[in-house]
């Protein structure tokens, strides 16, 4: 395994495992509500630091928890080419289209967004059949 790999796959556990002792286990979230899943891709600037990302990442955790009406939980995994994949469950599409909407505006969400390129950035839904 090469070593960016290992770094990549690190990272990515690091994010989770930190976002499961913000949130606690005991919150854990019921994924079968979700009716509409959001994918997004992404690159970061690179000018980005990791530990910044996630400390951002983390910070957006919480404010979709506490301030987006049918938000159910987000996960973030980084691929071996560097581009980042954030996996979003919502409990329908109408708030996950009035998220978006939201998302970019809101000053909670700056410093997560002044880390990635935005020309990179892609967006799709799926429904959970």
């Amino acid at each position: 395994m090469q070593k960016k790999t290992k770094t990549n796959v690190a990272f990515s556990i690091a994010i989770f495992l930190y976002s499961l002792i913000s949130f606690g286990i005991a919150n854990a979230s019921d994924l079968s509500k979700a009716k509409i899943v959001e994918y997004v891709t992404f690159e970061l600037l690179d000018s980005s630091s990791e530990t910044l990302f996630a400390k951002a990442a983390n910070e957006v955790n919480h404010n979709l928890k506490e301030n987006y009406p049918g938000f159910i939980d987000r996960t973030i995994s980084q691929q071996d080419n560097g581009t980042w994949i954030e996996v979003v469950f919502w409990v329908d599409k109408e708030s996950a289209k009035k998220a978006l909407d939201k998302f970019v505006l809101d000053p909670k969400n700056k410093l997560f967004l002044s880390l990635v390129k935005a020309d990179s950035l892609t967006l799709t839904y799926s429904t959970v059949r």
